[in-house]
């Protein structure tokens, strides 16, 4: 069992000298910041990028698959999982149960409908999946997945239809997670400091 820092991987970064003191600190408040969120377990057996034997689990199915992908009975399920599971007991259950690469990898679904499907789609039930699954995207994704998720939903806009006010819920939910990583990454050596034009 390894241990890989929350951006997914070991990073090597070359400090000037006069600056080693300031990236120590800067280091030093993202561990305080993000005391047990700075590391994860990472068994070695995922640090392959396949994830391909996901691929039709029930877990992948019901976290991971765009509405889009399922027919309708499969939406129906889809709709009837997530009304059944969205209580704080059944998806702490579920997410001790998840492969640890659907947190390590972001592997959750928060995509709207493309315009020509919303007829297929009943868009009340899909808002309840959506608001499901980014409960549980909140019990397991680390930070570099959770802004993804974030850039995802805000970049979506010509993608597809979102159930109204949805959007702006699933922004409300995931954002304060991000906010302290949003302080800190304005660093910049001290020595380079006001050089940039």
């Amino acid at each position: 069992m390894g241990f890989h820092l929350a951006f997914d991987g070991h990073k090597s970064i070359i400090v000037p000298a006069v600056d080693r003191e300031a990236v120590q600190a800067h280091f030093e408040a993202q561990a305080k910041c993000f005391g047990d969120g700075s590391v994860s377990p990472y068994p070695e057996r995922y640090l392959k990028d396949s994830i391909g034997d996901l691929d039709n689990t029930v877990h992948h199915k019901l976290l991971a698959e765009h509405i889009m992908q399922k027919n309708a009975d499969g939406r129906a399920w889809l709709y009837e999982q997530a009304r059944q599971l969205d209580n704080a007991t059944s998806i702490t259950q579920l997410a001790a149960s998840l492969d640890p690469r659907f947190g390590l990898k972001g592997l959750i679904s928060l995509y709207p409908v493309a315009a020509r499907f919303v007829p297929f789609v009943d868009m009340e039930r899909y808002a309840e999946v959506l608001r499901f699954r980014t409960k549980v995207a909140l019990e397991i994704c680390r930070l570099p997945s959770m802004e993804w998720l974030v850039i995802a939903i805000r970049d979506s806009m010509e993608l597809g239809e979102y159930p109204g006010g949805v959007k702006e819920e699933m922004l409300a939910m995931l954002e304060p997670r991000l906010h302290p990583y949003r302080q800190l990454i304005g660093f910049e050596f001290p020595s380079q400091a006001g050089l940039k034009k």
